[in-house]
């Protein structure tokens, strides 16, 4: 029930334009507040509940607002600090949990403080002019759509997941908790210190999800149990990585308005499928484990199936090099660059072209990196050099004060 009240506070938001995002933020942290405040004058634990439902509603809604932010406001290291933060919090409460210190403090006291400190945060962030309209490709790029179902397939499959490794004893949420500490370590070697592609990251999460759901079938009670939970903690490097990447992807091909519709269909697959899934847990719970298994396995099979196409547009592509930047390089800056070319008498398509050809890019890079055909691109540029009346690349850097880098040879 909470999280699916958490993904329509989410979606509620969408409802609104992009400019008022931060006023509807702020008004959801008030009702997080104003709820979980009213949670203890509730009489029945009927009405604490529904209380508790609108308090995760507003959190929700603050999260919408912080997404945003996360894509296309926060740089690389800030935003794998960011999810690294999360997954150290997840790891943090499944121990305490787990070891049973839980009273006033981690009921009461520390939810309390962090959902004051959510709507502090809404509070005090500057506004930020995010009601211009954006430029952006006719089509999305592929890796958005490969990125976004998968996020949505792990979430969904995560919720019902938590279900069998968190509830069953207090060693296996430890274990959990552990679980998720060694993914933030494994994240940090592959990331940092060997600064390796998250490509890896994903091939475990795949193997290790296949495996940890697996075990179930063998025993759910004892060590092999256990093994699980903890196999279940790892998993964390995999919405590490997924985070980290679609956050990525976004920023670097993707607009705000891209992200809101996706950010609605994705949460409006979501939240009834929870609804599902909490049917099944309370009526069905026998049934929960099999699904997961069969869930995981599917993904997992997908995930190979459709490897060529992850290969071809994201883990293969000159672009994924920014990962390793200090930030991604909207593809939307490049776009807006050809504004200096308004008056010029080329078509949108034929300053894209001008643009790349100023940065040193040769045509069959530009098809690339447009993702049209090199003949195409041969033909915007004849067009070009004959509506600008020049013969050459010298010709052209000179025509727009750039100096010519040597290595920004002639095309034949």
């Amino acid at each position: 029930m909470m999280y699916t009240s958490y993904c329509i506070g989410i979606l509620a938001i969408l409802f609104s334009k992009a400019s008022h995002w931060l006023a509807a933020a702020r008004g959801f942290a008030v009702l997080a507040v104003l709820a979980f405040a009213l949670r203890f004058f509730m009489p029945s634990p009927t009405a604490q509940l529904v209380c508790l439902a609108f308090c995760w509603a507003g959190l929700g809604g603050c999260v919408a607002y912080a997404i945003y932010l996360y894509v296309f406001v926060l740089n690389n290291p800030e935003r794998l600090f960011g999810v690294l933060l999360i997954a150290f919090a997840h790891g943090m409460f499944m121990c305490l949990i787990g070891l049973g210190i839980s009273g006033v403090f981690l009921t009461i006291v520390l939810p309390a403080m962090l959902t004051l400190l959510s709507a502090a945060c809404i509070f005090l962030v500057k506004p930020l002019d995010i009601s211009a309209p954006q430029t952006q490709p006719q089509a999305p790029h592929p890796s958005i759509w490969l990125s976004t179902v998968f996020f949505a397939l792990l979430f969904i499959l995560d919720s019902a997941s938590s279900f069998i490794f968190t509830h069953q004893s207090l060693v296996a949420q430890v274990v959990n908790g552990i679980g998720v500490f060694v993914a933030i370590l494994l994240s940090v070697i592959i990331q940092i210190i060997y600064k390796q592609s998250v490509w890896h990251m994903w091939n475990l999460f795949f193997v290790l999800s296949f495996l940890c759901h697996l075990l179930p079938l063998v025993s759910n009670t004892g060590l092999i149990f256990d093994i699980a939970s903890f196999l279940h903690g790892i998993l964390y490097v995999g919405y590490i990585a997924i985070f980290y990447t679609i956050s990525g992807i976004y920023k670097k091909h993707g607009s705000i308005q891209l992200l809101k519709k996706n950010l609605f269909r994705m949460f409006g697959l979501v939240a009834p499928s929870l609804v599902v899934l909490g049917l099944m847990e309370r009526y069905w719970p026998q049934s929960v484990t099999p699904f997961i298994i069969v869930g995981s396995a599917t993904l997992f099979f997908v995930f190979v199936l459709m490897s060529p196409l992850f290969q071809r547009y994201f883990f293969g592509a000159d672009w994924v090099k920014d990962f390793g930047r200090l930030d991604m390089q909207p593809l939307i800056e490049k776009v807006e660059e050809t504004d200096h070319f308004e008056n010029l008498g080329l078509s949108p398509r034929e300053r894209e072209v001008c643009v790349l050809l100023l940065k040193g890019f040769a045509l069959r890079q530009i098809a690339a990196n447009l993702h049209i055909a090199y003949p195409t691109v041969n033909t915007y540029y004849t067009s070009l050099y004959r509506k600008l009346n020049i013969n050459s690349k010298g010709e052209l850097f000179a025509r727009f004060g750039v100096q010519l880098d040597n290595s920004a040879e002639e095309d034949p």
